[in-house]
């Protein structure tokens, strides 16, 4: 198998012995199956080198006239949240060098969105655009990904605020090098249902709880070494800023599967990242560069996600070449949030079939009792 793959890795140190002599073939499939990943990698890496080395080679080819970034905000139903947005984004956005554009997003917004947003009808930096249907979050997102206004789109949801220091190191991670695929910002979490009357921006932002507590410093690094930062693992759409290209194949799927059924119906961007870029390299902001309302509109399935979905990510994560310390690191705090999660469900269904946490019983080394 090292041959056929042309890995030049060693076979692993040491390995569980088969206790049964028709496990034999299951243990050869697995080595044979890892060395297959890890020659995968390797051509992924490398292509992206070739890549790298052709744009710094023929900087004359990317378009001058194309704008460096583009802010793209996904909003339904919140039109006091979009409406700071929009305001705070305005604000900060002539500090920054560079021409960044602004567009918002409507996924067919009932409520006075569109109105709130008439009042900034005067500025040339901001584009609104509203859906004729209501396409769904994961058919908005879609949505976004193709509205090519720059090189590179960040993508934020309504509620999800970006800080100055987020705009400045954005910036600073797409002009150097300028061919980077992804830009990945540290960020924080508040909470909040509704907006009250004081709330603004920058309190919000004041307020955050950061994922990455202490954070290796700013640069490029491989995909693999930045996923292990914090536990979230690119499940978040709003700290990571894609090369418009990447962005536009990452949500290129009709998303018509029951939602939070697999990784593409609820985080393809973990999905893409992972299995194709965890090798490349890409640049890390350490500096809080958003934060993000963890008082989301699906905490019903919550306890899917950490019992099904999150334990498919550390799968996958492992199989990439995660730290596997890390990665059991996090998974121990994901049990704690399944079990807080399903406590907070009050014995209401869960929607979780047995079969599904075969892989959280591989991950999280313990069986999970549903309650």
């Amino acid at each position: 198998a090292v041959a056929e793959n042309g890995c030049g890795r060693a076979l692993p140190d040491c390995l569980i012995a088969a206790p049964r002599a028709d496990r034999v073939g299951i243990v050869g499939r697995t080595i044979a199956g890892m060395l297959s990943d890890a020659a995968r990698r390797d051509d992924i890496a490398r292509r992206e080198r070739v890549l790298r080395s052709i744009a710094n080679w023929r900087p004359d080819a990317r378009d001058p006239t194309l704008p460096l970034l583009s802010i793209v905000i996904s909003t339904y139903n919140r039109g006091r949240f979009v409406e700071e947005n929009v305001r705070w984004l305005l604000r900060i956005l002539p500090e920054v060098r560079g021409d960044v554009r602004l567009a918002v997003l409507d996924n067919a917004s009932t409520d006075d969105t569109l109105e709130r947003l008439a009042k900034f009808g005067d500025n040339t930096r901001l584009t609104v655009i509203s859906n004729p249907v209501n396409l769904g979050m994961l058919g908005n997102l879609r949505a976004c990904s193709v509205l090519v206004q720059a090189r590179h789109v960040w993508i934020t949801g309504d509620d999800d605020f970006i800080t100055p220091a987020g705009l400045s190191d954005v910036g600073d991670g797409v002009i150097a090098p300028p061919e980077v695929p992804v830009v990945f910002l540290n960020f924080g979490v508040y909470r909040r249902r509704a907006l009250a009357d004081n709330d603004r921006a920058q309190r919000l932002s004041a307020e955050h709880i950061p994922l990455a507590a202490k954070p290796v410093p700013s640069g490029l690094y491989p995909v693999k070494r930045i996923c292990e930062q914090h536990d979230n693992f690119f499940t978040a759409f709003y700290p990571i800023v894609f090369r418009s290209d990447l962005l536009a194949a990452c949500f290129d799927y009709p998303f018509d599967g029951k939602p939070f059924v697999n990784l593409v119906e609820s985080v393809p961007t973990t999905k893409m990242i992972l299995e194709a870029y965890a090798d490349t390299d890409a640049y890390w902001c350490a500096r809080i560069g958003t934060v993000g309302n963890i008082a989301n509109s699906w905490s019903r399935h919550l306890p899917r996600w950490h019992a099904v979905l999150m334990p498919q990510v550390f799968q996958l994560a492992r199989r990439v070449g995660v730290d596997p310390v890390r990665l059991h690191q996090w998974a121990r705090l994901h049990i704690e949030l399944f079990r807080e999660a399903e406590a907070a469900a009050s014995g209401a269904a869960l929607d979780i079939e047995p079969a599904e946490l075969d892989v959280a019983h591989q991950v999280f080394q313990q069986p999970l009792v549903l309650a």
